[in-house]
């Protein structure tokens, strides 16, 4: 066999028409049903309904967009529509704004501070400025730091502005 018989047995199976699920399944007669009972008043899922044999509520609105029937006005709900009514609404006491905590600052054993290769694990990680020199390195604060802080207690309540409890 070659590639040239093997293209002409698949010729055949190219020229089948495709197939849709519900291919064929409106006919004259339901068509007319279709338009008696969209004239009547009845929802694409009531007609469906009445139609049977696996049509659906899909199926009517687009044959009937198809058959260009005319748009409903309206939804035909029972409901009638919602009065806005105004809600009072009540006033809030403006909340305080919360006091800042004045502390004095602790007292800092060494001006200059603590030049980075002076630090030790003990030591408070703050900078506190450059030193006045020609390397204008940052200097460090240099107290006991606080446990699980890199920082002593004074800085630790600057940088991580910590709220007390009321």
């Amino acid at each position: 066999m070659t590639s040239m018989d093997y293209q002409t047995e698949l010729t055949p199976i190219q020229k089948q028409p495709q197939r849709r699920a519900n291919y064929g399944w409106w006919n004259e007669e339901r068509a007319t049903t279709l338009r008696i009972l969209w004239d009547e008043g009845l929802s694409a899922s009531q007609i469906a309904v009445e139609l049977a044999h696996g049509c659906t509520r899909n199926m009517v609105i687009g044959k009937s967009h198809r058959l260009q029937l005319p748009a409903r006005p309206e939804p035909r709900s029972g409901r009638k529509p919602r009065k806005i009514v105004a809600m009072s609404v009540k006033k809030r006491t403006p909340i305080p704004p919360p006091q800042p905590i004045v502390e004095a600052p602790l007292p800092v054993s060494n001006e200059l501070g603590v030049a980075l290769l002076d630090l030790d694990s003990h030591h408070c990680r703050y900078i506190i400025g450059a030193s006045e020199g020609k390397n204008g390195l940052a200097r460090y604060c240099g107290q006991q730091k606080v446990w699980g802080s890199s920082y002593c207690a004074h800085h630790t309540r600057l940088c991580l502005n910590i709220i007390p409890r009321r």
